[in-house]
This record gives C-alpha cells, sequence and structure tokens, in this order.
C-alpha cells in the first residue's frame, strides 16, 4: 500500500526531542501517511525510543556508522514509499494539519514540484522566541517570483526552512538528489537547483515549530566558516548557468557581457565564496563567438578584475609579511639602541 505522504526525518543523538517530533506526525489530520526514521549511528538511545513507539507508520533504518544528515535524507528517501516526501528535522514539531494542508496544495497545482510554509521559532523548552530573538527574519515569508528567489538565494543565501518543505518524490527527476559531501549546505544546494530547473510555492500558515537550540549560532569555530564558504562556492557554481546568468541579471542573454554583469554582482557581496565566483565565471566565460567590440568591452572590465581579486588572499599575505618583517627591524633597531 503506498502512503499519501512519508515524513522523512533524520536522527542523531537526538533523545531529548526525538518524541516529540514523532507524535506530531502522528497526530496529523492526514492519516495516509508513514514515517521513515534515519538513525545515523546514535549512541544515546534515540533509535530505541523510536524503536519503542510500535506504531507500524513509523519505519526505522538504521546507518551502522555516522555519514552525515545528508547521506541520513538520501536512506529516508529510498526507503520512502509516499507519493509526497515531506521532511522534518528531529528536533522540530509539525504543526497540526500540516501534511493534509501542503498535501492538498499539491494536488491543487500539478506544475509545482514543491511546496514550503513559515515557520514559528522554539527553544529547547517549546515556547515560542520572542521577537527579538536573532533568528526573527531569517527565513522567508510570502511568494516570490522564480528570479527574485533566486536573486535573493545568489545575493543572501539561504532563507528556506528545511522542515518545513513537501514535495513530488519526482522532483529529484528534474532537480537531481543532495549531494551528500554536502554537510552545511544540502538544503541550499537543492533549493538553488529547484528553482533553477523546477517550480515551487509557499504558503502563507505556519506549518512546523523550529527548535533553535542554545548555542546553535555561537559555535563559529575557523574551521566552520571554511567549510561554509567552501561549500557555499559549490553552490554558487549553479549560477553560472545560462538560466542562472538571465535570472540574476535580468538580461534576456547569458554572454559574456552577462556573465561580467553577474560577476561585478557577485563582487558586491561581502563573501570570499562570491569572489571566487566572480573570478572563475570571467576566467571560464568563451570570447570566441565574441565580436571585436563585445571581447575589447569585456576584457577592459575583467582584467582589472582578475588582476585584483586577490582570492587566494597571496597578496594579503605578502602584506602581512612585509608589515611583519618591518616591525621586527624596528624592534631589533630599539634593541641596539638600548
Amino acid at each position: 500500500m503506498t502512503p499519501r505522504v512519508s515524513v522523512l526525518t533524520t536522527l542523531y543523538n537526538c533523545r531529548r526531542f526525538i518524541g516529540a517530533a514523532v507524535e506530531s506526525v502522528l497526530g496529523q489530520s492526514e492519516g495516509d501517511l508513514e514515517m521513515v526514521v534515519c538513525d545515523d549511528g546514535s549512541s544515546d538511545g534515540s533509535a530505541e525510543l523510536v524503536e519503542a513507539v510500535g506504531d507500524p507508520r513509523v519505519r526505522l533504518v538504521r546507518h551502522g556508522e555516522n555519514m552525515g544528515v545528508t547521506a541520513a535524507l538520501r536512506t529516508c528517501a529510498r526507503a520512502a514509499r509516499g507519493k509526497y516526501f515531506a521532511v522534518l528535522e528531529s528536533d522540530d514539531v509539525a504543526m497540526p494539519g500540516r501534511l493534509k494542508r501542503q498535501a492538498d496544495w499539491l494536488d491543487g497545482h500539478p506544475e509545482v514540484d514543491a511546496v514550503f510554509g513559515r515557520a514559528e521559532l522554539i527553544g529547547e523548552d517549546g515556547a515560542v522566541l520572542g521577537e527579538d530573538d536573532v533568528f526573527r527574519g531569517v527565513f522567508a515569508e510570502g511568494e516570490r517570483t522564480r528570479e527574485e528567489w533566486l536573486r535573493w538565494f545568489f545575493e543572501k543565501g539561504n532563507c528556506l526552512c528545511w522542515s518545513t518543505v513537501m514535495y513530488r518524490r519526482e522532483m529529484y527527476e528534474r532537480t537531481g538528489v543532495e549531494r551528500a559531501a554536502l554537510q552545511l549546505l544540502p538544503d541550499f544546494d537543492l533549493w538553488v537547483r529547484l528553482a533553477l530547473r523546477g517550480r515551487f510555492g509557499m504558503l502563507e500558515e505556519t506549518v512546523t515549530a523550529y527548535r533553535r537550540l542554545a548555542g546553535s549560532l555561537s559555535v563559529v569555530t575557523p574551521e566552520r566558516l571554511a567549510a561554509i564558504a567552501a561549500e557555499q562556492a559549490a553552490v554558487l557554481r549553479h549560477f553560472a548557468s545560462a538560466e542562472g546568468v538571465r535570472a540574476v541579471t535580468g538580461r534576456d542573454d547569458s554572454g559574456p557581457l552577462a556573465r561580467l554583469e553577474l560577476a561585478r554582482m557577485a563582487l558586491g557581496v561581502p563573501s570570499v565564496a562570491h569572489r571566487a565566483f566572480a573570478v572563475e565565471l570571467l576566467l571560464e566565460t568563451d570570447l570566441s563567438g565574441s565580436g571585436e567590440e563585445e571581447t575589447a568591452e569585456f576584457l577592459r572590465v575583467a582584467r582589472p578584475i582578475l588582476r585584483e581579486s586577490d582570492v587566494y588572499q597571496k597578496m594579503k599575505v605578502a602584506r602581512l609579511s612585509r608589515e611583519r618583517d618591518k616591525y621586527r627591524e624596528q624592534v631589533a633597531a630599539r634593541r641596539q639602541r638600548s
């Protein structure tokens, strides 16, 4: 029997909250559902807690070792049997009526691949967070055009909540699946591909309570920042496609001058990944079919950008080295005088 909706939940050492997530799914008004939980090598008894639920609609699959959230989600999707897939992270809560509302919406919009909704912010105790919480405003509200979504993604990054999405299982035929190597931005990568190759909608109502854990914004290490930049650079490469260039720049073409405009837009974003994207975009622009005038205009602007970009911070390192050497010379001179 094929259920109408499969809820996909990845689980890793989340014993404290997984019970509330499961309860919120089993209490949905949409009764034709299954919940597929992939335990990604938990060691805190999370999987055993799910196993003890004893409801045939809840299916537990296991990884023998921790493989990361993206691989766990792929395992869920492979095991799922539903017409629609809804994602719910293990520490979040599905609002009453969520699954039926989104499934009904997709039934009524067969041309659309996925639908998102609003997310309410809650704390570890389940209480709604105040309007002054630093996470307020992170998630988008309201509908946008495809071009508006893509420009937002390009300039500002992800603004969609993974735990609010429901999509057709056939969506992957257009977008491709999540890239397992991405550990921090797999959802953002998928949304960009969805905006480029498919269609999605946004419900005005709240469909998920998104739990913000204490310290989740404060754990920022150099290693994490470097990993985010690397994955952001991988996502930005999607915008080098002809469709991406046209959507973000608003131009009718995706030729060398349109790519030049996109590169200049990227340089306007204070991000190492965007700077690297701009340089890569210019270096890979094919001028073989361009006329002399177009080629000259492209090179007039592109050459200074390429000279001064310093993507790998070689000039910065050299400058700091000179300043260090100068300081050492000054210290040595003071010691000699004394």
